[in-house]
C-alpha cells in the first residue's frame, strides 16, 4: 500500500505542476532529467550493498537483475537508465503534442473572433 500511495501521490503532483502551470518541460533540459536517473541508480546500488546479505536480497530500482533474469544481470542498471529515461521523452512527447493541440484551438478560436 506504502508504494501504490507513494507513486500515486508522485504521479498527481507532476499532473497537477504542469497542468497548473507551476512547471513547465523544458526538452533542452532533459539532461538533467538523465543525472537525476544515474543519480536514483547510484544511490540504489548503495543501499542494495549496505542491505544485501546472506539472509535478505535487496533490489532498489530493480538494477540487480533478480527481478527480470531474462536480461544480463551487468547490463540491468543500463537497462533502468533507458526505460526510464525513454519514459521522460515520452512524457516530453505527451505534453509537447498537448500544447501543440491546445496552442492550435486557441489559435482557431482567436480566428474566429475576428471574422
Amino acid at each position: 500500500i506504502q508504494t501504490f500511495l507513494y507513486h500515486g501521490c508522485l504521479f498527481t503532483y507532476c499532473v497537477l505542476t504542469l497542468a497548473y502551470n507551476e512547471e513547465k518541460l523544458d526538452i533542452r533540459r532533459i539532461y538533467v532529467d538523465f543525472f537525476f536517473i544515474i543519480g536514483i541508480i547510484l544511490w540504489a546500488s548503495l543501499g542494495n550493498a549496505l542491505y544485501t546479505n546472506e539472509n535478505s536480497h535487496y533490489d532498489w530500482f530493480f538494477i540487480t537483475g533478480s527481478t527480470f533474469p531474462f536480461v544480463p544481470t551487468k547490463l540491468m542498471p543500463l537497462v533502468v537508465l533507458g526505460c526510464v529515461f525513454g519514459m521522460c521523452l515520452i512524457i516530453y512527447g505527451i505534453y509537447y503534442g498537448i500544447r501543440r493541440i491546445l496552442v492550435g484551438v486557441q489559435e482557431k478560436k482567436d480566428v474566429k473572433s475576428y471574422e
